[in-house]
């Protein structure tokens, strides 16, 4: 081992491991190939315990404990997050890779989160997540944000199993919504196939009316119902 004037360094088996400040920067480095950088403190239990691994084998960062990032963490455009391996077990909702943790908050102040940006400007995208109600369960929302930070809720599934579209209170299985004070273009049924084409485009028009179109004049309406026959009541 041996001190470097100017420089503050430990060194180890010759050149092998080195720790030292040079030009203003504090290096840890093992010259060992194949080696790795190793970083133990005491586990609470008067043992010692790693927490932190540098492999030179495999070039990874290792870090055995949970850990817990006080600021963002940020990837440049060419890196990504890679999980190998099985996302998690059917049926075990604890085994999951992935896991956006919440609080015991009620309502949208609970809500877990992750967001799509659109813009480099803030507020500009999408986000979707749980959105906590009561005795552990919650609702799963999408929001498009436009200069919004708080979003409007495009997509909703409820606990109950209910789905809207354009509305953030479904009371059935599938409701579809819009607020508008022109005709609401609420669904549309669709065959592609080049020798059957033909769409069904349900709207609600200023009237209050129904309107059912299709676009294939060879297209019309068959109702086939049961043994009790139809009932038309307006």
């Amino acid at each position: 081992g041996g001190v470097h004037v100017g420089d503050f360094a430990f060194q180890h088996n010759g050149s092998h491991n080195l720790i030292k400040s040079h030009t203003g920067d504090l290096k840890l480095i093992n010259y060992q190939d194949s080696g790795d950088i190793l970083f133990h403190t005491d586990d609470g239990s008067s043992g010692i315990t790693e927490y932190f691994r540098l492999d030179g084998g495999t070039q990874t960062v290792e870090i055995a404990k949970n850990t817990n990032f006080a600021g963002d963490v940020t990837l440049a455009n060419s890196n990504k997050i890679v999980l190998n391996g099985s996302m998690g077990t059917a049926g075990n909702f604890d085994s999951t890779r992935i896991r956006l943790n919440s609080s015991n908050t009620v309502d949208t102040t609970g809500f877990q989160g992750i967001r799509f940006a659109t813009s480099t400007a803030d507020n500009y995208g999408w986000s979707f997540g749980a959105n906590r109600s009561s005795n552990g369960r919650g609702s799963l929302r999408f929001y498009e944000h436009q200069n919004s930070n708080a979003g409007t809720e495009r997509f909703t599934l409820l606990q109950d199993g209910n789905v809207g579209i354009g509305t953030a209170t479904p009371g059935y299985k599938l409701e579809i919504a819009e607020d508008t004070d022109g005709t609401a273009e609420l669904l549309m049924l669709r065959n592609s196939d080049s020798t059957y084409a033909q769409t069904w485009a349900f709207k609600s028009d200023t009237s209050k009316d129904l309107v059912i179109t299709g676009s294939s004049g060879a297209g019309g309406f068959k109702f086939v119902p049961g043994s009790r026959g139809s009932t038309f009541t307006g």
